[in-house]
């Protein structure tokens, strides 16, 4: 019996992921997210490919 309720626990954690991961499937991409500037140089996220010290690499792949 001590048993039961942890798996209880775990099925409500899987079904709230499960239905977020669907309500957000559904939801639509806001105006404007796929007009990304090239140009981009405001934020300091340096993994990010737009960034000014990876142009190197997106050259490179571009050869």
């Amino acid at each position: 019996m001590q048993f039961i309720a942890p798996l209880l626990f775990l099925g409500f954690l899987g079904g709230v992921y499960a239905s977020a991961y669907y309500l957000n499937l559904k939801t639509p991409k806001p105006e404007g997210c796929d007009d990304v500037d090239v140009s981009c140089g405001s934020c300091s996220i340096s993994s990010c490919g737009l960034h000014p010290s990876n142009k190197e690499l997106i050259v490179e792949v571009k050869s």
